[in-house]
C-alpha cells in the first residue's frame, strides 16, 4: 500500500516532467532546423538583371549568331526572288520587291522576337531552379521593378549556371521567293 501511495504522488510530477521534455525537444528541433536553413541557404528575397545576364553570358552571342543566319537565309531568298522576276516590267518588279521586303521584314522581326522569347524562357527556368534550391520566396527583375533594399542580387550566380548552356532555337523559318506567282 505504501508503494501505491508513492506512485500516485509522483505521477503528476512525471507527467509534468514528460510534458516539459517533449516541449524542450520540440523547441530545440524548431530552432535547430531553422538555424541550419539560415546558415546553409540564403532564403528571403532576391533580384536579377536579365539585361546583365544576357550581356555577360553566352546567350546574347547565341542569339546574334542565330539572327545572322536567319538574315542570310532571308537575303538568299530575296536574291532568288529578284532573279525570278527580273524580266517583268519595272512597276510590277517594284511592287513585288516592296511586298517581298515587307514580308521578309515581318518574318525577321517575328523570328528575332521568338529567339529572344526562347532565351528568356531558358534564363527564367534557371532563375526559378535557383530560387527553389536556395529557398527564395520571390525573385524580382530589377530591370523593370525597383528591387527591395533587403534583397540579394543573384545575377552573377545565374550567369555562372548558364555559361555552358547551348540553346536550341528550333527550325529556321522559311522565306518564300515572293509574290511572283500572282503575276505569272
Amino acid at each position: 500500500m505504501g508503494m501505491t501511495m508513492a506512485t500516485t504522488r509522483s505521477l503528476p510530477w512525471l507527467f509534468i516532467l514528460l510534458l516539459l521534455s517533449v516541449f524542450l525537444c520540440a523547441v530545440w528541433f524548431i530552432f535547430s532546423s531553422s538555424g541550419s536553413q539560415l546558415n546553409d541557404k540564403p532564403g528571403g528575397i532576391a533580384y536579377v538583371s536579365y539585361d546583365k545576364i544576357l550581356e555577360e553570358s553566352t546567350i546574347l552571342a547565341q542569339e546574334n549568331i542565330r539572327n545572322e543566319e536567319v538574315i542570310a537565309l532571308a537575303n538568299a531568298a530575296s536574291k532568288r526572288a529578284e532573279e525570278k522576276y527580273y524580266a517583268l516590267p519595272e512597276p510590277i518588279r517594284r511592287e513585288i520587291r516592296i511586298m517581298n521586303n515587307m514580308s521578309k521584314n515581318n518574318k525577321l522581326m517575328a523570328e528575332k522576337s521568338n529567339v529572344r522569347r526562347i532565351s528568356l524562357k531558358v534564363i527564367s527556368a534557371e532563375i526559378e531552379k535557383y530560387r527553389v534550391e536556395n529557398h527564395y520566396s520571390i525573385v524580382f527583375n530589377k530591370d523593370i521593378a525597383l528591387p527591395p533594399s533587403d534583397g540579394r542580387d543573384i545575377s552573377n550566380h545565374i550567369i555562372n549556371k548558364i555559361k555552358g548552356i547551348e540553346i536550341e532555337y528550333g527550325e529556321y523559318p522559311t522565306f518564300s521567293e515572293g509574290f511572283l506567282k500572282q503575276y505569272e
